[in-house]
């Protein structure tokens, strides 16, 4: 008496089937342990999960939000960048220093100071990657010593005193309230994560930013 054995055929996995696996697998991890400490502190403390308590959060995010977006494509090129926050504090004082200028209307001073924080952060970051690239000196070294050299700017420059007095528009704008819970400032956060994740995906540059990140020798 024989046995026979049928062999068994699995169908291919669909390439939407696959993406979402591969989502599941990779990401959702993050997102599942976001969404138990959400589920955690919402049971253990009765006023977590208020609007009002979700005001703050968005508010205390923002700002991180927006530097994780550029910190995204350092790292994606095998970078670390240490100097972000004393590169913003000096982004924000020279600001706040062409806002409170009198000789300005605010709509004039608000986008003349918006084009220098700009331009003050985007020197920032060319000066650390020149400096890495050109004399092959760890980012970790040379964004040290930039947050050092940041700092100290941003104490020059705001005289080491606060600076108030800026345009009643551009408050009332960072302090607006949508929603009831949703900051305005936490919007701009997200529109600057989705044109750093458009640059990234649909992009030359951003397949260039993976490319380097994955081998440099390669790309040049």
């Amino acid at each position: 008496m024989s046995e026979t054995s049928e062999a068994v055929v699995s169908a291919p996995v669909s390439p939407g089937r696959a993406k979402f696996l591969r989502f599941l697998i990779r990401d959702a991890g993050v997102l599942l342990a976001l969404v138990l400490i959400t589920i955690f502190f919402s049971i253990s403390a009765p006023y977590f999960a208020t609007p009002g308590n979700a005001l703050k959060i968005f508010v205390q995010i923002a700002i991180n939000t927006v530097l994780a977006a550029g910190m995204t494509f350092v790292i994606l090129t095998g970078g670390i960048d240490l100097s972000v926050g004393s590169v913003l504090a000096l982004c924000t004082v020279v600001g706040a220093t062409i806002m409170i200028n009198e000789s300005l209307s605010p709509a004039a001073a608000i986008t003349l100071a918006l084009i220098a924080c700009m331009a003050t952060g985007a020197a920032c970051g060319f000066l650390n990657g020149w400096i890495s690239t050109r004399w092959k000196i760890p980012s970790f070294i040379v964004t040290l010593g930039m947050l050092n050299m940041a700092a100290g700017a941003a104490r020059v420059v705001s005289d080491n005193s606060t600076i108030t007095g800026l345009p009643q528009s551009f408050v009332d704008f960072g302090n607006l309230i949508i929603g009831g819970f949703l900051p305005s400032i936490f919007l701009v956060a997200v529109l600057v994560i989705a044109i750093g994740w458009f640059v990234l995906r649909f992009t030359v540059f951003g397949r260039m930013i993976f490319a380097v990140g994955t081998n440099d020798e390669a790309v040049r």
